[in-house]
């Protein structure tokens, strides 16, 4: 419930403070560059996304063909993506805990997770997750996740050269982090 209330208060802002900032696109365009790459929506036609925020991913594999349901547990960021994306995409408020009870076994030949949604949980929940993942795939689909890592040299260098040693090593720790989404 907390997480789903940050994220509620995020969705209003978070296009104009992450999606549509440089570091955002560039890290967006990355990974869709990786995805052209890597997938086509003949092979890997329906697509499961999971954590679609306000839908910019999402609009993206409906631009190339793919038929996609991108859920999100915040129904903020759900109404945001709807209001982007009004046509191609199918929206649902769900969270990871209820993909498996919304959505048939095989059903999808691709579940992509973008931007970190998979670090908002725990290793146990990372777990069960993957275990309903593989129940939604269909054989041969394609999990294809963008996880925050414990280890960011330009972000510790960053806070190491402002003299803010704590937050140098935050990613260190093994508990978890708080942080603030907004």
């Amino acid at each position: 419930m907390q997480v789903e209330k940050a994220f509620n208060s995020a969705a209003v802002k978070y296009d104009e403070q992450f999606t549509n900032s440089a570091i955002g696109r560039l890290q967006r365009n990355r990974v869709w560059n990786y995805l052209a790459r890597a997938i086509n929506s003949a092979e890997y036609p329906r697509v499961l996304e999971l954590n679609c925020g306000t839908g910019e991913d999402a609009k993206w594999f409906a631009s190339r063909g793919f038929k996609v349901v991108a859920t999100d547990l915040s129904p903020a960021m759900i109404e945001a993506a709807r209001i982007k994306n009004p046509t191609g995409v199918e929206f649902e408020v769900c969270s990871f805990a209820q993909i498996n009870d919304r959505f048939l076994p095989g059903t999808f030949d691709l579940v992509f997770s973008n931007f970190g949604g998979l670090n908002c949980i725990s290793e146990k929940e990372i777990r069960l997750l993957a275990e309903e993942i593989s129940l939604l795939l269909r054989p041969n689909g394609r999990f294809i996740a963008v996880v925050m890592s414990d280890n960011c040299t330009m972000e510790t260098r960053y806070f190491r050269r402002k003299k803010m040693y704590e937050e140098a090593n935050r990613r260190k720790n093994t508990n978890g982090v708080s942080t603030t989404i907004d």
